[in-house]
């Protein structure tokens, strides 16, 4: 059986041993089935919900599809709503549907097995890995985070803004709740979830205590997953009841781009530049992923996974022999800055990201670097040391 499977080829004959998940499994189906049309999708040989007016035979999800449909299917909005004013948005809408705000958590040094934050869910560590105290109260976050995943296609980032609503301590019913709401902010900023389709999985996580259970229902949207609903039970815990947890996530990059849909991804992940649109989108993901991290205190050596993945990072996509992007950092700092507090300010993040260049460059050319060294310093060094060498030979 993999990690992650739909339903139709797990069978709740092999759930008997957590009752609770297989109630939550049959809720979620049992709810969908009546608001939704049941299909099945041809492409990965499993059900699906969809509304009436669709007349496709495809569960909506990239490897089905073949291709991002959606950016044909409708147009664009008329007035383009950039991804901080559907962060802006957000907030204001589960603050007066009586949610939470809760601030966003370090992007870095948590417990557990994950070296970055990979998921707003990641706030309710404390009580989860530490045991302390919660209550049932709904939160919404937008969070930053991390994943070091690598596609080919476009629509995937390393770095992004997880929008979400969590509740620890919930019930299927409260999670199904929080869809809906989440259902009507997609309407408000004009994504209709008519042209959405579900799919219902069954996870197996297991954060370093054992193995527990999580329903998973993805939000797919003509070849883009937009977001993911996962109601997790049997949350293991050494000194009191398990723990049950609903996390609905969209990200906001994706929504930005399911509105505006824009011609390529990293048009909307900006800058709104010409110059960007010649940029490659691996090297504008390392460069706001890079920000991020810099801007986080993390500083790009092997001391720690996180400093190691940093350093990895640097090596493969930052080209060391090319001019820095000072305009990339100055803008991927600032966007940073509206969803997460950083430590570093665009200046220390510029000067880290420049000795790290240096350090490459310098290795590469066989020579030392000053640790108050500048780039020009590194070249008028390596201008030295090259007519030194010519002196010799033509002395030789």
């Amino acid at each position: 059986m993999t990690k992650s499977q739909s339903l139709e080829s797990v069978g709740y004959e092999e759930l008997a041993d957590f009752p609770e998940h297989n109630q939550a499994l049959q809720a979620f189906e049992t709810y969908f089935g009546g608001k939704w049309l049941t299909d099945h999708c041809q492409g990965c040989d499993s059900d699906y919900f969809k509304k009436p007016a669709q007349a496709n035979d495809s569960c909506g999800a990239f490897d089905c599809v073949g291709t991002y449909q959606f950016l044909e299917a409708k147009p664009p909005r008329n007035n383009y709503l950039s991804g901080l004013q559907i962060g802006n948005q957000f907030q204001d809408f589960f603050t007066h549907r009586g949610f939470e705000p809760v601030a966003p958590i370090a992007i870095a040094g948590h417990q557990g097995a994950q070296v970055f934050t990979g998921t707003a869910g990641q706030i309710f560590d404390g009580p989860i890995f530490h045991e302390t105290a919660y209550d049932d109260t709904k939160y919404f976050v937008a969070q930053p985070v991390i994943r070091m995943q690598k596609s080919e296609h476009d629509g995937f980032l390393r770095s992004f803004v997880n929008t979400s609503v969590e509740q620890l301590g919930t019930t299927p019913a409260e999670h199904l709740n929080s869809i809906e709401h989440y259902f009507d902010f997609l309407s408000s900023i004009g994504l209709y979830v008519g042209d959405l389709r579900i799919k219902i999985f069954e996870d197996r996580p297991d954060w370093g205590r054992g193995e527990f259970r999580s329903a998973v229902i993805g939000f797919y949207y003509d070849g883009l997953e937009v977001g993911v609903a996962n109601y997790l039970t049997s949350i293991p815990q050494a000194n009191r009841a398990s723990l049950t947890m609903s996390d609905v996530s969209f990200g906001l990059e994706r929504m930005s781009w399911a509105i505006n849909k824009d011609t390529r991804f990293v048009d909307t992940i900006g800058p709104p530049m010409e110059l960007t649109r010649q940029t490659p989108h691996d090297l504008l993901d390392a460069y706001r992923t890079v920000t991020l991290l810099l801007g986080s205190d993390i500083s790009p050596d092997r001391q720690s996974q996180a400093g190691s993945k940093l350093k990895s990072l640097f090596l493969q996509t930052i080209p060391s022999d090319q001019p820095l992007r000072h305009d990339l950092i100055r803008y991927y700092h600032s966007w940073w800055s509206n969803f997460t507090r950083l430590g570093n300010d665009v200046n220390q993040v510029t000067r880290m990201w420049e000795m790290t260049g240096m350090r490459q460059l310098a290795g590469k050319l066989g020579v030392n670097v000053l640790e108050r060294g500048t780039p020009d310093d590194l070249i008028g060094h390596v201008i030295k040391n090259g007519i030194i060498k010519a002196k010799n030979l033509r002395g030789a």
